[in-house]
């Protein structure tokens, strides 16, 4: 997967497989220890607990390291929403990919993003019909299309595209 996995300490069993621990070499100032396990057969896997900025955001989660690259479960931390429940696969550069969770209100949009250097893209949609909204003069209702996107640095834009209903409470309106 390109990843590097340094000062590497641990045991082989005599038919070959084995494990060690050691610490993985991702961009930034993270250094995160990663737990190895090799097969008889010579295949490794790691595994580790992660917690870093990278590309502009903070990612926790649990992820494995194969020769797919590096993949895991947990949450992205764009600003002002997290993407939560998010499949993650993070590059050996610090590019990161995935899907996952949003909750806006009462409204769970699905969410797919990738970050990698200075640049974003988050894209998820849903239809919404929230309830009315009852003022002293007027009753107003939404009907419409949420849209996310990136408007940098992590930080998330909403777009609403729809319409809105007044229904007026007096007479002569």
């Amino acid at each position: 997967g390109g990843f590097s996995v340094t000062n590497i300490r641990g045991s082989v069993n005599p038919d070959g497989s084995g494990s060690a621990s050691g610490t993985l070499q991702i961009p930034g100032n993270n250094t995160p220890r990663i737990s190895l396990t090799r097969s008889a057969s010579g295949q490794i896997i790691g595994a580790l607990s992660l917690s870093a900025r990278l590309s502009g955001v903070e990612v926790q989660g649990a992820f494995t390291l194969s020769d797919s690259g590096l993949m895991g479960r947990g949450v992205v931390h764009t600003s002002p929403k997290p993407i939560t429940d998010a499949s993650i696969s993070i590059g050996s550069g610090g590019a990161i990919n995935g899907s996952g969770r949003l909750q806006l209100g009462s409204v769970n949009l699905g969410a797919q993003f990738s970050f990698a250097g200075g640049s974003c893209n988050i894209s998820g949609s849903a239809s919404v019909s929230p309830p009315p909204q009852d003022t002293p003069l007027a009753v107003y209702k939404f009907e419409g299309q949420i849209a996310l996107q990136c408007v940098g640095g992590g930080k998330l834009g909403v777009v609403a595209n729809g319409s809105v209903q007044r229904i007026g409470k007096l007479a002569n309106q």
